[in-house]
């Protein structure tokens, strides 16, 4: 039997993006895009498949499949600052 994930509360499932950047340095990392794509949520006003912009403090990672360049990480709604619509 396939397990799912469901956000407890009013919290958020995100699908985030992995990128490439430069440090001042010129050394290359990666981090987190700021936009994601929610994968489920228990907030009204944010859908599931929505594109949003959201605050990665606080959130914490599910999964990670750096291999396919993204993470999933859960995080409160209230951090959760803009959606595309």
């Amino acid at each position: 039997m396939p397990k799912t994930l469901k956000p407890v509360g009013d919290r958020v499932l995100l699908k985030i993006k992995l990128v490439e950047k430069k440090n001042a340095d010129g050394q290359k990392f990666t981090d987190l895009d700021r936009e994601a794509k929610v994968l489920e949520s228990n907030n009204k006003d944010i859908k599931k498949g929505a594109t949003v912009y959201y605050n990665p403090r606080g959130c914490i990672q599910i999964e990670t499949m750096k291999g396919k360049g993204f993470v999933v990480l859960i995080i409160d709604a209230q951090d959760v600052y803009g959606l595309w619509s």
